[in-house]
């Protein structure tokens, strides 16, 4: 740790390091008679608070003070309908969403899924984010305790379905817009062109009803309403020739 020592009455700040040797740890540190503030920095350990605390020397005196920054281990999981899944997540100290103690990335690869977290001993929450799926949701996971060197394991499911939206004038492949709403947002959109590889145009979404808007560059306007189940590609095709 990083020890930085201010006199409250005035005069140089001193700056002194513990390391893991015995011979550095603990660190004596010569002081004169008064008061001073003590702002301690862990080094090397993600997530770690400074912490602060006020000591007195008199008719020079010994003060100890001993901080404890023992560390634990959160696997993280993720799948999508039970497949490893590519996730962002976010480790919070429990009732305070202002700065992440820890972030990363599942990918989805053994390897990499679930995904390690040290971080200090303590209680925590953990947040999900599904960038797979259209609209990034979330997943708040139930609170946690890390105990010192042990492992917690967390894991979540999101599930989602396919949304393929095909745009054609009779036979011929139509260039379009395509918007995926719901509840009056857009959650995706993409756009055909005018090939197959394209047209449809593809979208992964949590299960639920939506609202497929089709737009032909600098032509006619389609819309369609869609229901999604977990799982299956929902297929739907829109023909400008023959649709109101």
């Amino acid at each position: 740790i990083t020890i930085d020592v201010t006199p409250e009455g005035g005069g140089p700040d001193l700056t002194a390091r513990t390391y893991s040797r015995a011979e550095t740890n603990p660190r004596a540190i010569p002081l004169a008679d008064g008061r001073y503030r003590l702002r301690v920095r862990p080094v090397g350990i993600e997530g770690a608070a400074e912490r602060e605390e006020k000591i007195e020397i008199v008719d020079g005196g010994r003060v100890e003070r001993a901080f404890d920054y023992s560390t634990g281990q959160v696997a993280i999981g993720a799948t999508r309908n039970g497949a490893l899944s590519d996730v962002t997540y976010q480790i919070f100290a429990a009732g305070d969403r202002q700065r992440a103690v820890a972030t990363g990335r599942t990918y989805r690869t053994a390897s990499s899924n679930p995904a390690r977290a040290t971080i200090p001993a303590g209680k925590y929450e953990v947040v999900l984010t599904a960038i797979e799926i259209a609209g990034r949701p979330h997943a708040e996971l139930p609170p946690i305790v890390v105990a010192p060197a042990s492992e917690v394991a967390v894991a979540h499911d999101f599930s989602s379905g396919g949304l393929a939206v095909r745009v054609v004038r009779g036979e011929t492949l139509v260039d379009a817009v395509v918007a995926v709403r719901a509840a009056g947002k857009t959650v995706d959109q993409g756009r055909t062109y005018l090939a197959a590889t394209s047209n449809p145009v593809r979208f992964t979404l949590q299960p639920g009803d939506y609202t497929a808007e089709v737009s032909e560059i600098r032509g006619a306007k389609r819309s369609l309403a869609v229901t999604i189940v977990a799982g299956p590609e929902t297929d739907s095709e829109i023909d400008l020739a023959t649709s109101d």
